[in-house]
């Protein structure tokens, strides 16, 4: 192993045996290393080796300088000042200069594509939590829809609903071109930067899936007044997003790993995971004509279902 990493043997030793403790690898008989079943796992799932590369190399350093981040922007709401930012001694935001290493990018998309495969994310708490029927034979825009997943999955559900999927053009590019054949005539895709003022008129729903944890409140609300001059009486925003527990309301564990989300997103894009409140609030500050429903979170769902009701003229 120190051979073909070019590292001493010493130090490997003391690295591979701390990893054993952890049950990464085994030492069946002094000096003689196996695969364990977690080591395995991280050779040969290129997802999970992704995950824990990114956490490593991109996340943990942005965390190390979240701090001084803080320190030297305080108060800041800009992705451009950040942890990230400091860590990798840049002026963009995090995901435009990764754009700059595909290599580095590839592995974050691989991560992320890993993450969101996992039970939490399911399609079914959002196919099946909310009462999609009552928009039979109107349309719904899911906005930064990403390949469609979602609006593919609605459509074979709810055969009366046209859907759009809007993106950035690399991403509409390739949804078009791999769009099931059995839902082609009913989920169509758009060319759209969701901070320009929305190009449909009269949706029944603009659905915005894992997209405001991306950004803080400034850029939010920015988003959501961009949708404003499309919205006709009653129609819809539905998030799907995280919405925070109260503090004290769930076992200490699992309210840690939930705000660890907070503090990643607060790392790497000044961004933040919201508590109901914050949602509603959040609304508020975009326009009072907003008119915030509340928020139904399915059972081992990471996700809520967040609704406001546009009661504009």
């Amino acid at each position: 192993m120190a051979a073909s990493s070019g590292l001493v043997e010493s130090d490997v030793r003391r690295l591979v045996r701390y990893a054993v403790s952890q049950r990464i690898f085994d030492e069946p008989r002094p000096g003689v290393i196996v695969h364990s079943a977690a080591s395995r796992l991280l050779a040969e799932d290129s997802g999970v080796h992704d995950f824990v590369a990114t956490c490593a190399d991109e996340l943990w350093q942005a965390a190390a300088q979240t701090c001084n981040a803080m320190a030297r922007f305080p108060g800041s709401e800009e992705p451009t000042e950040t942890g990230f930012s400091l860590s990798n001694s840049t002026s963009k935001p995090m995901y435009e200069f990764l754009s700059d290493y595909p290599e580095r990018s590839s592995r974050f998309a691989n991560m992320m594509k890993s993450f969101t495969e996992g039970r939490p994310f399911d399609l079914k708490y959002v196919t099946n939590f909310y009462p999609w029927e009552q928009h039979n034979g109107g349309t719904i825009v899911d906005v930064g829809g990403s390949q469609g997943f979602v609006c593919i999955a609605l459509a074979r559900k709810f055969p009366s609903i046209s859907f759009v999927v809007q993106d950035l053009e690399p991403v509409i590019k390739e949804a078009e071109a791999n769009v099931p054949s059995d839902v082609a005539t009913r989920v169509s895709f758009m060319v759209h930067d969701f901070f320009t003022p929305q190009p449909i008129s009269g949706a029944d729903v603009y659905f915005f899936r894992w997209i405001f944890h991306n950004w803080s409140d400034k850029y939010c609300i920015k988003i959501l007044r961009s949708l404003i001059p499309a919205l006709k009486p009653s129609s819809r925003i539905i998030v799907s997003d995280a919405v925070l527990p109260e503090p004290g309301k769930l076992p200490k564990e699992m309210e840690a790993r939930i705000r660890s989300f907070d503090l990643v997103m607060s790392s790497i894009q000044n961004a933040k995971e919201r508590e109901l409140g914050d949602w509603a609030e959040l609304f508020v500050k975009a326009d009072e004509r907003f008119q915030f429903q509340g928020a139904t979170s399915p059972p081992g769902s990471n996700h809520s279902i967040i609704v406001a009701v546009w009661k504009g003229p």
